[in-house]
């Protein structure tokens, strides 16, 4: 996700430009003044391919929308540690494999 920011104040002055360029403007004025990408913290995407569960279905197991899958797996948010325990849980999974490492493991 790519945000940007443009010169005049109001509510809708960031703009975020997703993977479908689409994006709203504060009144027609567009100035890309700061570029952010969303960092990767969460794997529940790849786990949720390699268990060949939906996300639907797996929102459905957890009690929450799917809406919020869908999101956490794009990383646009994260989930509290309660639910990424209960996302552990139900997928057999160990905590550690949900989120993406910070440093590279070295096997020798």
């Amino acid at each position: 996700m790519i945000i940007y920011q443009t010169e005049k104040p109001c509510l809708s002055a960031t703009l975020i430009l997703e993977s479908h360029f689409r994006f709203r403007t504060c009144n027609g004025f567009f100035n890309p003044l700061v570029i952010q990408m969303a960092e990767k913290i969460n794997r529940l995407k790849l786990v949720l391919v390699e268990k060949d569960i939906s996300q639907k279905e797996f929102a459905e197991k957890l009690n929450v929308s799917s809406n919020t899958i869908s999101r956490i797996c794009r990383n646009e948010t994260q989930p509290s540690l309660k639910l990424l325990r209960e996302m552990a849980i139900l997928l057999d999974v160990e905590l550690w494999e949900l989120l993406v490492p910070i440093k590279k493991r070295h096997v020798s």
